[in-house]
């Protein structure tokens, strides 16, 4: 595939051994629905994630949607998707999929490039989104609140099992900078999260947009942490 190709992904149902890379390339890639009689991708095991993309300096359209990603790996950096790509992208976009069950975290993201996850459902036994952003220069930026330089988390159905101890599940963790719009989500048995400097080693997260999130769960004593 090259730059600004549409990949349609058939019916099906698959496992994959490996990942699959998109590198220095945006494209649209696109399943055929993320539902019984639609494209699911099982997890095959191992240390690997589902789809890896590596846009470098592109800032073309990339649009992942269709698809139902299911099932675990030992892969800490995102077992269904992992994402990097340039200071500012805005054209990145993932949305009506569904997450099952991709422990240990479900997806990986750069938040420097401030695209968009939306319209998805994440549920099972898992972690969320683990963000990462540009460390200490998002600290010593200009910071505007309210404005299109954030990654956003919007209008996606986190719907986990009450499978993590007393607190919950993590719909978004933030490390190292970065910053994120989470909103109009609902979440049962899991919260929003940030990591400071003296919990991870890197630098604090550093801005986010909490607000018209519905959150419940049974016996759950936070929705922030």
């Amino acid at each position: 595939a090259s730059d600004g190709d549409n990949v349609i992904v058939p019916v099906g149902n698959c496992t994959w051994s490996s990942a699959v890379n998109i590198t220095n390339k945006t494209i649209t890639l696109k399943g055929s629905g993320s539902t019984t009689g639609g494209t699911k991708i099982t997890h095959g095991g191992g240390d690997h994630t589902l789809i890896l993309v590596s846009a470098g300096t592109k800032t073309g359209r990339m649009d992942i949607s269709g698809f139902w990603y299911a099932g675990k790996s030992t892969n800490w950096n995102g077992t269904a998707i992992q994402i990097s790509g340039p200071t500012g992208w805005k054209n990145l976009r993932i949305h009506n999929n569904l997450f099952d069950g991709n422990y240990p975290w479900t997806i990986n993201v750069g938040v420097n490039t401030h695209g968009v996850i939306d319209n998805n459902t994440f549920k099972g036994s898992a972690f969320g989104i683990k963000t990462y952003g540009n460390g200490a220069s998002d600290w010593s930026s200009t910071l505007t609140l309210g404005n299109a330089d954030f990654f956003f988390v919007e209008d996606n159905n986190f719907d986990w099992d009450d499978w993590y101890g007393a607190t919950g599940t993590p719909c978004v963790d933030m490390f190292s900078g970065g910053r994120v719009v989470f909103r109009n989500n609902t979440i049962r048995n899991g919260y929003f999260g940030t990591h400071d400097k003296a919990r991870s080693t890197l630098v604090s997260a550093n801005a986010y947009e909490i607000y018209n999130n519905n959150i419940s769960g049974s016996d759950k004593w936070k929705a922030l942490d």
